[in-house]
């Protein structure tokens, strides 16, 4: 599976992109709001995204040429980590195989 995907919204038909985040375990999804440079294999996003995920759970990342910068605000343990985008999948956990 591709580390950034692509997806057209209905009804809109508005093209977003989105990964899966090892950090906050939620998408981050990336519409019209961000600019982007069209490269899916070195993306850069702007401005940067924040996930609110509940009170106590925060993800604010930038992503410039496929490298995710984890924010000293993120409140998981990849805060202040830069790593690529390539390298995430490693620290996604499998899916589980359906019966």
């Amino acid at each position: 599976m591709p580390i950034l995907e692509s997806a057209r919204r209905i009804p809109s038909g508005e093209l977003v992109h989105y990964f899966l985040c090892p950090g906050c375990k939620t998408n981050h999804l990336f519409d019209s709001r961000w600019t982007f440079n069209g490269d899916l294999e070195h993306p850069t996003f702007s401005p940067s995204h924040v996930n609110l995920i509940d009170v106590d759970r925060r993800c604010h990342i930038i992503i410039t040429d496929g490298v995710v910068q984890y924010l000293s605000d993120c409140t998981h343990e990849l805060a202040g980590q830069s790593i690529p985008l390539a390298d995430l999948d490693a620290l996604n956990p499998p899916e589980e195989p359906q019966p």
